[in-house]
């Protein structure tokens, strides 16, 4: 029999459902078990999937039968765990973000480094159907010189989604709609256009109790030229599907949620794409309503990673571009300075 890794899951929320489904679909992977510092949480998840419950996080990354974790604990805590399960020799996959802040994302990156460690990042959003057709698009010129684009993601959340977590909508342990919901538009920006080079933005707390901002806008300068408006806020009754568009010379296309709803394009007929079940992806009102096809997709790579050494499809590097500007945003806002990306 092939090998299969041995993957551990850390942190029992709710996104750990999908890190456990799409492990056990994997023909590469096998659930290794749980681990949470509340066991109880632990022991939820592994009867429900008939899997083993550890005893705390420091077993889990104790055991030899455990190769890989994937860290699903809350955003601020990232970082700590990450480390912790490097220095134990364990290969890692983080949630998003990877880490709350530039510092801490480097931290992490430099002891994967270190170790010789596979590290990656789940931003499953890059990997839809649409994404990738449009990024095949602007790798061969077809849109010409690239001229503008807007980044809109109209979130709802209620006061009850962040009351249910002491960590949500802090700026320690979350950020607010841009680093939570936000980011992984932000990474797709960033998968599509390339590198952030400077950006001016604003930010306020529009609707709910909480420390983070629930509502942010920037204008991004990306070093290809192209300059994007991002909009981000959870304060949207009802919500509506995320929508990107990017404008060029020699057309424009528009992608709403997961599926490319425009495509002007000069000498170029698009075709329709097969994309994931829109009934799936309702995750602008609901934070659990998304397809797990992008988490099955990053388990099996990085799975694939480890057994023949290559990096995983969203190295570490990739979060921190995504943090980075995130961040800038944010020290713009209370600055109110132009913030110049690295």
């Amino acid at each position: 029999m092939d090998k299969k890794i041995s993957i551990g899951v850390i942190g029992c929320g709710a996104v750990a459902d999908f890190h456990a489904v799409s492990i056990l679909a994997a023909e590469n992977a096998m659930l290794a078990g749980f681990a949470d510092v509340r066991k109880e949480s632990a022991e939820a998840f592994a009867k429900k999937y008939g899997a083993k419950v550890f005893d705390s996080v420091e077993q889990m990354l104790a055991s030899p039968l455990v190769d890989a974790v994937c860290i699903c604990t809350p955003s601020g805590f990232h970082a700590n765990t990450a480390l912790a399960a490097l220095s134990a020799g364990k290969h890692i996959l983080v949630e998003k973000p990877l880490a709350v802040t530039v510092e801490d994302c480097d931290r992490v990156i430099a002891l994967a480094k270190e170790k010789g460690l596979t590290a990656g990042v789940i931003s499953q959003f890059r990997f839809s159907a649409s994404v990738q057709h449009l990024r095949s698009m602007l790798k061969d010129g077809r849109l010409g010189q690239l001229i503008t684009g807007e980044l809109l993601m109209k979130y709802y959340r209620s006061q009850e989604y962040y009351d249910s977590s002491s960590w949500r909508g802090t700026w320690a342990l979350d950020g607010g709609s841009l680093m939570n919901q936000g980011i992984h538009g932000v990474d797709a920006m960033l998968y599509l256009l390339g590198p952030a080079e400077s950006v001016c933005g604003y930010m306020d707390t529009k609707t709910h109790v909480i420390e983070a901002e629930d509502t942010a806008v920037a204008a991004v300068k990306f070093k290809c030229g192209a300059l994007v408006v991002i909009q981000s806020t959870t304060s949207a009754y009802k919500g509506a599907p995320r929508h990107i568009s990017i404008v060029g010379t020699k057309g424009s296309v528009v992608i709403t949620e997961d599926t490319i709803e425009k495509c002007d394009v000069e000498g170029f007929a698009f075709e329709p794409i097969a994309e994931i079940n829109k009934e799936k992806n309702l995750g602008h009102s609901s934070p659990m309503s998304i397809s797990c096809d992008g988490h099955k997709f990053q388990i099996r790579d990085f799975a694939d990673a480890i057994l023949t050494g290559r990096a995983p499809a969203v190295p570490l590097t990739e979060s921190r571009r995504a943090v980075a500007l995130i961040q800038g945003v944010y020290e713009s806002a209370r600055t109110g300075k132009k913030i110049v990306l690295e």
